[in-house]
């Protein structure tokens, strides 16, 4: 009959029972008042949060503020069951709640003793109380009754037993067996002796009375009673109850563990009421990650910098192994509970793989393309190196590792701000997203804001040969799926770019130099030293530091390289000792060409020094090298021809570096030598270069800020083509000013908007409008 009725569900076995036991005419009313009076929820569970081992990471208090640890009963020995209900309510299976027989014989015995000597609480009776706690009144009683019928109509037998087991009472705010197993013997129930797990039925019966400590003879004693009733009732087979009895009281309480406080907190307060959270986290590798996040921050306390965060991805996996919010949770002068892993800051520099991986896909660039730096105006925006210096022209590889401004900018100048943030928000760069409106090309450069982990997740694309996954933080998340963000070949390229300073810069930083340290990596430091970040990535891992403060404070010493980049290589070190090859092969969809070593560009006829390169074929721009041109000239090399001057004898033809008027212009300002073509013929009345003339001051739709007492002066500038003599600049059809090829002029304005134009010696012209405002 037992097995019957407990095999049923719920409803059914419900109404059964009434059937059986003669009070099925209150059926229709229970109805009623079930549907007047709801049943109220079970109290709820303190959230849980465990390890990728099983083993308890963190617990926190329920929203009641109760330690009440939801446990899996379903692995604890059946003999411990049964010895609750034997003690507790032995007809649990059977009845509907409540116990008629149990209620006479306990009326009966009240009313022989003149006292109440005895209680008829089913275990379904005490779960309501304990979920509605009510002063021991016969209005109480009954409505007690009436929440345990519902409380059947409702729940499973097991459902019922499970709920009651984890709220048993055990004094202070600490209920459950359970939750009292760990507290009192810091191990899961199911591994408790027996002695161990009867003491803990004991307690909740008076709290007060069989208070656990080792020398309460009162609970000893009453323990050792339960023992040898149960072993005659034969609950407990071969057991010895001398062997039992003469066990020890032994309580060693203990706080309940608050690891991972940072990612626990996070985790919890999106759990959704889920009790037992199973992360991904791995202890070993959180272990490390803590103390290495902890001894670098005390080393550099001395310096101002107060804080710094860690996070350590598994690639393969794209799970979430460590996370390290600040070096110490209970900080408060430093703001320890401040999460750095979600906090929005600066990222500085470490966008910028990113923007040259798109180029790399738009076909822009290649490793060993030349890009220019020099000094550039974009509508405005006047970027300048962290060096406040320019290289020229310089590789793509070489301005990534040497992490150069201006060749960035004009990379993502080319791609469009728009195309680079949208692309990047489909790395789940939710931060950049919120932001997309107010954002322009110095994002590039750190004028944005993101965290640790959006940009730590991106950086997994690289590793992952291309595709995006979002990491997980919890097991058994179900997306998993992968989105191809930019080609094999581009991660691979921009891999093998940011792993070819590892060895020399991640000695220096402080790592140990017996060790062949083999990751990709890329820093960035804020304006203003505020953040300091470091990001570095293998086929295994994928890590993510940052240091700086969490109100802001910068810091003279803070940079990506000197401070974070150290901390990087020794976790890198400390979770993967042995690491294998990297960067991986070059990818079949990869090409190899020879180009011209001058300018990148698929090699000439005329370009003697050649290299091999990689490209993305049917991708890259495969136009031929053009570093150098063919110039007519006289015998002594003074003076060049066109086709309209050309003599007809008495010339040459040579060769002369082919460079833009900018760059020339920046190779004068150097002294750096080139060839330059002579000036052309100065009888010749009909050859114009082809190069435009370009105004570069003042910039064009553009408001100046002028102060109308102290006044300042606007400059003028043009890059001129080389055959021009002399330029001549009108302001508003009244001024003029003439100067000399590649010299400024300077006026002071006083009007508010303005029209300039420039003409050159050979009629080429050039304006620009622009407003200046007094405030």
């Amino acid at each position: 009959m037992i097995r019957i009725l407990s095999s049923r569900p719920p409803f059914v076995r419900f109404c059964l029972i009434w059937l059986i036991f003669p009070a099925g005419g209150l059926f229709t009313l229970f109805l009623v008042f079930n549907a007047v009076f709801p049943l109220p929820p079970l109290s709820p569970y303190s959230p849980v949060v465990i390890d990728r081992t099983g083993a308890i990471q963190h617990v926190a208090l329920s929203a009641d503020e109760k330690w009440r640890i939801r446990t899996d009963w379903s692995k604890t020995n059946p003999d411990l069951i049964r010895t609750i209900i034997d003690k507790e309510d032995r007809w649990f299976w059977i009845h509907p709640g409540i116990n008629p027989f149990s209620i006479i014989r306990a009326l009966a015995g009240n009313l022989r003793d003149g006292y109440v000597s005895s209680g008829a609480s089913t275990i379904t009776m005490q779960l309501a109380r304990l979920t509605e706690p009510r002063s021991r009144t016969l209005s109480s009683k009954l409505i007690e009754c009436f929440r345990a019928l519902q409380l059947e109509w409702t729940y499973s037998k097991t459902g019922i037993l499970h709920a009651y087991l984890d709220r048993l009472p055990y004094g202070g705010n600490i209920e459950g067996a359970g939750t009292a197993s760990w507290y009192y013997f810091q191990k899961p129930v199911e591994t408790l002796s027996p002695a161990q797990f009867i003491t803990l039925t004991i307690i909740p019966n008076r709290p007060r009375l069989y208070r656990p400590h080792e020398s309460n003879k009162v609970l000893l004693a009453r323990r050792n009673e339960w023992l040898q009733k149960l072993t005659e009732n034969g609950n407990w087979g071969e057991l010895s109850t001398d062997d039992a009895s003469a066990e020890p009281l032994t309580f060693t309480p203990k706080s309940f563990p608050r690891g991972i406080p940072h990612l626990s907190r996070f985790l919890v307060a999106k759990a959704s009421g889920n009790a037992n959270i199973q992360s991904t986290i791995d202890p070993s590798v959180q272990q490390k990650t803590e103390q290495l996040i902890y001894s670098h921050a005390s080393r550099n306390r001395f310096t101002g910098i107060n804080s710094m965060a860690a996070i350590v991805i598994d690639n393969q996996r794209s799970e979430v192994l460590a996370w390290v919010g600040s070096p110490d949770f209970s900080e408060e002068q430093f703001s320890g509970q401040v999460d750095g892993i979600l906090a929005i800051r600066s990222p500085g520099s470490s966008l910028k793989p990113f923007v040259y991986a798109r180029a790399i896909d738009a076909g822009l660039v290649t490793p060993l393309m030349m890009i220019n730096d020099l000094p550039a105006n974009f509508n405005g925006y006047q970027p300048v190196n962290y060096s406040g210096e320019f290289a020229g022209r310089i590789t793509v590889t070489e301005a990534l590792t040497r992490s150069l401004n201006i060749p960035a900018v004009s990379l993502a100048s080319q791609l469009t701000v728009r195309q680079c943030i949208e692309w990047l928000t489909s790395m789940d760069m939710g931060s950049l997203q919120n932001q997309q409106d107010g954002l322009g090309l110095s994002f590039v450069l750190g004028g944005c804001g993101v965290t640790l982990f959006e940009l730590t997740q991106a950086y997994t694309v690289f590793a992952n040969r291309g595709l995006f996954r979002k990491v997980r933080m919890e097991q058994g998340q179900s997306d998993t799926s992968s989105v191809r963000v930019m080609s094999e070949s581009a991660a691979w390229m921009i891999s093998s770019i940011l792993s070819s300073h590892t060895d020399e810069s991640v000695r220096a930083a402080g790592s140990d130099p017996s060790k062949r340290l083999t990751f990709s990596w890329k820093t960035g430091t804020s304006y203003g030293r505020r953040d300091g970040w470091a990001i570095g990535y293998n086929d295994s891992y994928t890590i993510g530091v940052w240091a700086g403060n969490f109100d802001g404070t910068g810091v003279y010493h803070l940079s990506g390289t000197d401070i974070c980049v150290p901390v990087l290589a020794d976790l890198m070190a400390a979770i993967q000792p042995e690491p294998g090859l990297w960067p991986p092969a070059r990818p079949s969809e990869t090409g190899i060409r020879m180009v011209c070593q001058v300018t990148g560009k698929p090699a000439g006829p005329e370009c003697k020094d050649q290299v091999m390169d990689v490209y993305i074929p049917g991708m890259t721009l495969t136009g031929p090298c053009d570093h150098q041109k063919k110039v007519m000239i006289n015998p002594s090399g003074t003076t060049s021809y066109c086709p309209n001057c050309q003599p007809e004898a008495g010339y040459r033809i040579d060769w002369y570096d082919n460079v833009s008027a900018d760059l020339a212009a920046f190779y004068r300002s150097v002294h750096h030598p080139f060839r330059e073509s002579p000036p052309h013929n100065p009888s010749c009345t009909r050859w114009i270069s082809d190069e435009p003339l370009t105004i570069l001051s003042p910039l064009h739709q553009f408001t100046y800020y002028v102060d109308r007492d102290d006044p300042i002066s606007l400059e003028l500038s043009a890059n001129v083509p080389v055959d021009s003599d002399y330029l001549i600049w009108v302001i508003n059809q009244s001024e003029t000013i003439r100067v000399r090829r590649g010299e400024s002029a300077w006026f002071k304005p006083t009007d508010t908007y303005y029209s300039v134009t420039a003409t050159d010696s050979k009629g080429r012209t050039g304006s620009v409008r622009f407003e200046v405002r007094y405030p």
